[in-house]
Formats: structure tokens, sequence, C-alpha cells
């Protein structure tokens, strides 16, 4: 992925979800509001995007196939370089954990 349209004055926002209707609705409303948002369907797309451009803050859906938000969200804070970056679970689930 190109990441060079990215504006380095604006906070960026990776947004994980699975759901490609989710990810349109945050990130027109997270780019409305000035933030650089780049979008991950999956664990795969997610690491990679952290890979290339480190984000400033994490929106993570915790109800996904193959690996679900909680072991993603473990793994990032297991590693160095994304220890430090805020995580925000996003879900459609009604009970806490």
């Amino acid at each position: 992925m190109n990441y060079e349209h990215l504006d380095p004055k604006k906070k960026d926002i990776l947004i994980v979800d699975d759901m490609a209707d989710n990810l349109r609705v945050l990130s027109s409303i997270l780019t409305r509001e000035g933030y650089n948002v780049r979008k991950a369907l999956n664990w795969q797309m997610a690491l990679t995007a952290t890979q290339t451009v480190l984000p400033d803050l994490i929106l993570l859906d915790i109800m996904m196939p193959e690996v679900d938000g909680y072991e993603i969200c473990q793994t990032f804070k297991a590693w160095e370089l994304t220890a430090d970056i805020p995580v925000i679970f996003i879900s459609a689930l009604d009970d806490v954990r």
C-alpha cells in the first residue's frame, strides 16, 4: 500500500474491522474531523499497516473471523514498536468482558 498521501501534520488512525460498511462510516467521520485514516479488513492488513506507518491510535473491532480483536490487541501490546499505541475496542456486543 502507498501511504504517501498521508498528511504528516495530522494524527493517524488505523481502523481494523471486517465489515466494510463500518470502515466506510468511521473513515468518513474521522476524515471529516481532520484525521488521516487507514483501514484494515483483517489481522494481516492491520499487521502490514502498522509495520509501514505506526498509527497514533487503533480502533479495533472485537468480533472478527480467524483472529479476534482481543488477540490482535495482545499481539500489538507485546511488540515493542506498537506497545504504546492506544487501542479503542469497537463492537456491537452489549456485554462487558
